[in-house]
């Protein structure tokens, strides 16, 4: 369609509602997120977003109110092209939530850049997090009118599986706000209400809603290692949250399928309020897709954004664990921020799956320089702590306590159902935690 510019009204909630915040508009809607793009907030959000902050007009406000770190709220600022395509690449439909979004709106096979806009304006309805492009939105609402809304047991759910999707749109039960997560595991989010029911994300009235989930299945062909990926990552989060670690919390394993879910409760929401939640390709500025990174680069950069050690370390710990696991799909869309209206901190460690097992051989795309790796294949994490940290002395002994909580952790993975194939095998480094807190001493 040429070089006709195409504008998006982006929203952001907090305060309980949404808010029309920003206009984005696409110099050439053929490249889709690759497009010349300009964004500017609308002088109105501003004001309005200054005075809930209570926040002086002569300082930076980003956090809950921005659409992204690297877009502050401003009067008459103009962001332009990478940083603006790097925040709406966070909330487009992605991995199994595009395949299924480019079905439902008729596409025989994915065209690439040219469906991005497409996508954003139907699909963009309740992504992770807490934008949504209006338009879809207003889509979704207006077919949600004439809509019969069924509602689920779990047991349905499980039996459903994946197809929980195919049966809401034969019904004619809007979808796309149950696609909002990305990753190429199949993922649905569900909102569960007051009895026990579980209903597709979006097609709830928030005073109806009593659980936000989002329900993970197997990957790839359902293979056993397919499958002792998710029972691994289900063993993972069980561990972690028993020992104070910033990571899911209430999660369940269902192996009544076939296949078997994994369901995890969001950490984007909590009653009606939506959190921010940025991406590290988003925060380094970048679309990502699988783009290699430099921890050493990123740690500096979460640490500029966010003024915050405890952000630093908690990245740190995270590597920690993903080594432990032998968790190599470390790209920079499985770490982010969760952004309040008071805080910003790392979000919850998710996607925390064994996933050398995963037969498509994946590799890390996120990685130490090599002057920063020691002998043993040990990074130089005090090293890290003395260039980046604002106070590196307390930074290492907040990172040497919270590495101590991931002793032993071979022996209690097993107790909670780790599959053997994750435990025996070479790329799981059960005995990581113990090296890196000894070599602190």
């Amino acid at each position: 369609m040429g070089a006709e510019a195409v504008r998006l009204t982006i929203q952001i909630h907090w305060n309980d509602q949404w808010h029309d915040a920003a206009v984005v508009s696409f110099l050439d809607q053929s490249k889709g997120l690759r497009s010349p793009l300009r964004a500017t907030y609308r002088p109105e959000y501003v004001a309005r977003a200054l005075d809930a902050a209570n926040w002086p007009e002569d300082q930076v406000l980003a956090g809950a109110y921005a659409l992204g770190v690297n877009l502050p709220v401003r009067f008459d600022a103009t962001y332009e092209d990478g940083v603006v395509a790097a925040v709406l690449r966070d909330i487009i439909p992605q991995g199994f939530g595009r395949r299924r979004m480019l079905e439902h709106l008729g596409y025989r096979h994915d065209p690439g850049p040219r469906a991005d806009l497409p996508l954003l304006a139907h699909g963009c309805v309740a992504p992770v997090g807490n934008l949504r492009v209006k338009a879809a939105a207003e889509a979704f609402a207006a077919k949600l009118d004439t809509a019969r809304v069924p509602r689920f047991t779990k047991d349905e759910v499980v039996g459903l599986g994946e197809g929980i999707i195919d049966d809401g749109i034969r019904t004619g039960v809007p979808v796309a706000a149950a696609l909002g997560a990305g990753g190429e595991a199949p993922k649905v989010l569900l909102a569960e209400d007051g009895a026990g029911r579980y209903a597709l994300e979006g097609t709830l009235g928030d005073d109806e809603i009593h659980g936000h989930w989002l329900v993970k299945f197997p990957r790839g062909r359902k293979s056993p290692d397919d499958v002792a990926v998710l029972e691994g990552e289900a063993a993972v989060y069980q561990v972690l949250s028993a020992r104070g670690i910033n990571t899911l919390s209430g999660t369940t394993l269902k192996q009544d399928g076939p296949p078997p879910s994994l369901w995890l409760p969001r950490f984007d929401r909590e009653g009606g309020n939506r959190f921010g939640v940025e991406s590290v390709y988003s925060v380094m500025g970048m679309i990502g897709d699988g783009a290699a990174l430099d921890h050493l680069n990123v740690a500096g950069r979460l640490v500029a954004a966010t003024d915050s050690d405890t952000v630093l370390v908690d990245y740190l710990v995270q590597d920690v664990v993903n080594t432990v696991i032998g968790n190599v799909d470390n790209h920079g869309r499985n770490v982010a921020l969760r952004k309040t209206q008071k805080e910003t901190g790392l979000a919850p460690y998710y996607d925390l799956a064994p996933m050398v097992l995963d037969p498509e051989g994946l590799s890390r795309a996120t990685r130490w320089p090599s002057e920063y790796m020691q002998a043993g294949q040990l990074p130089a994490y005090g090293k890290v702590l003395e260039q980046c940290a604002r106070d590196p002395v307390h930074a290492k002994e907040l990172f040497a306590a919270r590495v101590y909580r991931l002793r032993d952790l071979g022996r209690v993975l097993a107790d909670v159902g780790a599959p053997d194939r994750m435990l025996r095998h070479s790329g799981v480094r059960l005995e990581f935690a113990e090296q890196v807190h000894d070599a602190l001493l």
